[in-house]
């Protein structure tokens, strides 16, 4: 069995992060039962902006949540069709969206999706910091935090009902 670490130390190792960036852009379910990550990193740094990046439709699970300070819509599903049917426009929307977030000068990207698509877009936000699923320049994928490899490590590690 793998051991939980704990979340609190895992955000208090970066004492100069101000602007932190939830990432989980996946459905209502996953985004409100994602809230009390918002609740942990509130407690743990009271004085950092935290952002929330869901999907446009899904903002309903993270409205009027006291423990974040803006919710960014990303209008996925409108940016893929963009990208079948014009292509390069497609391309160029999704970019306008990345630079748009990096601009913000987040310190810190949490992805909570288990999504492989995100982990390219996550290193282009320009964060020194980021938690979770991540594409490396060797062309794999990372996971080195040790929260988010428990969080990884729990569906695979089931024997029914992966």
């Amino acid at each position: 069995m793998v051991p939980v670490p704990d979340f609190q130390t895992t955000l208090t190792k970066f004492k100069s992060m101000n602007r932190i960036l939830v990432v989980l852009p996946a459905n209502l379910g996953d985004v409100i039962m994602a809230t009390p990550v918002l609740e942990g990193i509130r407690n743990a740094r009271s004085d950092a902006f935290v952002a929330f990046l869901v999907e446009d439709g899904f903002e309903g699970g993270v409205v009027g949540n006291p423990h974040c300070n803006e919710i960014i819509s990303f209008p996925r599903k409108a940016i893929r069709d963009t990208i079948r049917k014009e292509g390069k426009e497609g391309l160029e929307s999704l970019r306008g969206m990345v630079e748009a977030i990096r601009h913000c000068g987040f310190d810190v990207v949490i992805n909570l999706s288990q999504h492989s698509y995100l982990s390219h877009i996550m290193p282009l936000f320009g964060a020194n910091t980021i938690l979770g699923q991540r594409f490396l320049r060797e062309g794999n994928h990372a996971v080195n935090d040790p929260w988010s490899r428990y969080l990884y490590a729990i569906p695979f590690s089931r024997r029914c009902n992966r």
